[in-house]
């Protein structure tokens, strides 16, 4: 549905993006070591990257740094249980994983696998938990999804700038090492705050150890008026039901070509059973108050960090 509010993971479910998606696809395939795809909030960044992913049956690892926004540190505790919980998410959908898990990783300290109905799941030791321990993983991850599936393993960080908190250690070097000696290992930098991005990657800075490695980068867009009208006929039409033309194309006038916020904009219609000047009112004054519960949080960490 296109008026769902989770990204998107299928690919009759992603409106547009038909030559994103498909340079992001062969990029992962061609094992393109770093890719890094910026754009504004709202604009498809996490459900481009998802679709992808799951349209070619990707192995990946998924760490949220969304979940830290609010927060002035991540813990290495917190970064390693993120971590631990993805993998384990990626393990339960990997079945042909399970018969070889156990021997790929039966090298490393601080590792264990203990199974759950018959299914192998990794557990990290506390004292163990560092970036270091779960860049080893990940290299294994790779070795694994080569030799089982011929396909690479990807590593995702969305919202990326966030992991920048992480205290106590630098992922620069771990990112720099996966670069170097994991070849089937694809690293994905997802961020809507390109210059907090860029300084957590240290991609224009000369001391970093990611800054002479190539990378490639994607950048999501605004939809035009034309395709935000046919994005909401589109989303209203799955639902059974169109509102009237003026009011919808008041709806692209408003939202500015976010395709997030025409999404939010369509669950709400959907969830009054109407769209109408009245509700229209009522959804934007409800978008106001949570962009500007957003941008508080994102000038609180400028202050903070900057």
């Amino acid at each position: 549905m296109l008026f769902d509010l989770n990204p998107k993971r299928r690919r009759e479910d992603l409106f547009d993006f038909d030559e994103e998606l498909a340079k992001l696809l062969r990029l992962i395939q061609e094992r393109e070591r770093l890719i890094v795809i910026s754009g504004f909030k709202r604009t498809g960044k996490t459900s481009l990257v998802l679709t992808s992913l799951h349209s070619a049956d990707i192995p990946y690892v998924y760490m949220n740094g969304e979940i830290f926004a609010t927060k002035k540190s991540i813990s290495k505790r917190e970064f390693a249980k993120m971590f631990e919980d993805s993998a384990n998410d990626l393990i339960l959908n990997r079945g042909k994983w399970h018969d070889k898990l156990e021997e790929f990783l039966s090298g490393l300290s601080g590792i264990s696998i203990e199974k759950r109905n018959g299914v192998p799941l990794i557990k990290l030791d506390p004292k163990w938990s560092t970036p270091i321990l779960i860049c080893c993983i990940v290299e294994k991850f790779g070795e694994l999804a080569e030799e089982v599936e011929g396909k690479p393993f990807v590593w995702v960080f969305d919202e990326a700038q966030e992991f920048r908190k992480l205290r106590g250690y630098s992922l620069k070097g771990i990112f720099a090492h996966l670069y170097d000696r994991a070849r089937n290992v694809v690293l994905i930098f997802v961020g809507s705050q390109k210059g907090f991005l860029y300084r957590f990657l240290g991609l224009n800075n000369p001391s970093s150890p990611l800054f002479p490695r190539p990378r490639v980068e994607i950048e999501t867009r605004k939809l035009t008026p034309e395709e935000s009208l046919e994005f909401l006929r589109k989303g209203f039409d799955q639902l059974g039901w169109m509102p009237d033309e003026e009011i919808l194309k008041e709806v692209v006038e408003k939202t500015g070509g976010f395709i997030g916020w025409l999404t939010y904009v369509g669950c709400k219609a959907k969830q009054y059973g109407r769209l109408d000047k009245e509700v229209f009112k009522k959804i934007l004054d409800e978008a106001v108050k949570q962009a500007s519960r957003e941008l508080e949080i994102i000038l609180d960490n400028i202050a903070y960090y900057d």
